[in-house]
């Protein structure tokens, strides 16, 4: 979705208006909704005009589709005129120790950086009678910073790992979640507006031939910490259940412009059935998720832990003096 879609979206959700999925063809009553677009910023500031048509189904309110409609009759204008400023998002997922460049119109009075940690990958558990089985591994911290100042044209550094924090220039850093322990507010740059990523859930099988795995703790999120994976089972016979992975925060998402978010945590694995070992742990989800325990199977190995999962960084700002604003007018 372009940015002048994402305008035309905004508008039609202040008006009540809601997207269809599909056109449904000759049932609708068909109704339009003008917007003409007037650059507020930049060389065409108060020039440069484009008019487009929303159609709408009037009993439902439903959201058909938007087009470009140039010499369209205006039969009236709306007296509000509100500016609706375009916020840029930015999402960056490559591991390691990168370099970001910054965007010639970056705004240092109007941004934000979203952070979220690493999550662990599942450990411990012993094979022994008394032992249990492995447990899952934290999931990852979110931090966020306000109106970061950068050079525009210049470079950030940032670095996002599995099981490592989440640094955005030192300016924003997330916990990553260590051994069952979920990434801690208190300790990620800034810790204001932080959240706790999830535990890790304990192995099963204490005093027990056999136990499933912890599940993997959910990583923290804009809506607020993840939540705790559950306890491995335990069982005298084969086939105890492992943990289940905990949730994200909130709907595991940024609601817009990308379904990139706070990943679950990966599910414990069982006490396997057949005599080599306990089922494997499964991986936490992206993004920060903590790994899920592998399950015990008396006497021989521990399954395989889960993999704990990166990290991820959002950047928002709105573009500076020079950037291309809109100011939008309904006509009816």
């Amino acid at each position: 979705m372009d940015k002048r879609t994402d305008l035309l979206v905004e508008v039609a959700k202040r008006h009540g208006l809601k997207p269809a999925k599909r056109w449904r063809g000759g049932r609708h009553k068909l109704r339009t909704l003008l917007i003409t677009a007037l650059a507020a910023s930049g060389p065409l500031a108060g020039i440069a005009t484009t008019t487009y048509e929303l159609v709408y189904d009037k009993p439902t309110k439903t959201l058909l589709g938007a087009r470009v409609a140039e010499n369209v009759n205006i039969r009236g204008v709306e007296k509000s005129n509100p500016l609706y400023a375009y916020t840029t998002f930015i999402y960056l997922t490559a591991t390691g120790s990168n370099s970001w460049a910054v965007p010639a119109d970056w705004n240092n009075a109007d941004n934000q950086i979203e952070c979220i940690g690493g999550g662990a990958s599942g450990s411990g558990g012993s094979t022994a009678f008394g032992g249990t089985a492995a447990n899952g591994g934290g999931g990852g911290a979110y931090a966020t910073a306000f109106n970061v100042s950068l050079t525009p044209g210049g470079t950030a550094s940032y670095t996002i790992n599995a099981g490592a924090d989440t640094n955005f220039a030192s300016v924003c850093i997330a916990k990553a979640g260590v051994g069952t322990t979920g990434g801690q507010a208190a300790s990620c740059t800034p810790s204001s507006g932080a959240f706790k990523g999830g535990n890790g859930g304990v192995g099963g099988g204490a005093n027990q031939w056999h136990g499933g795995g912890g599940g993997g703790g959910g990583a923290a999120g804009p809506s607020g910490a993840g939540s705790n994976g559950g306890n491995g089972g335990s069982a005298g016979t084969p086939g105890s259940i492992g943990g289940a992975g905990g949730g994200p925060a909130g709907a595991g998402s940024w609601s817009t412009p990308s379904a990139a978010g706070p990943g679950a945590g990966g599910s414990g694995g069982g006490a396997q059935s057949t005599p080599s070992q306990g089922n494997a742990g499964s991986a936490g989800g992206l993004y920060g998720g903590g790994g899920g325990g592998g399950g015990k199977r008396y006497n021989v190995n521990i399954g395989a832990a889960g993999a704990g999962r990166q990290g991820i960084i959002r950047i928002s700002y709105t573009p500076a003096a020079g950037g291309v604003q809109f100011r939008a007018q309904i006509i009816f």
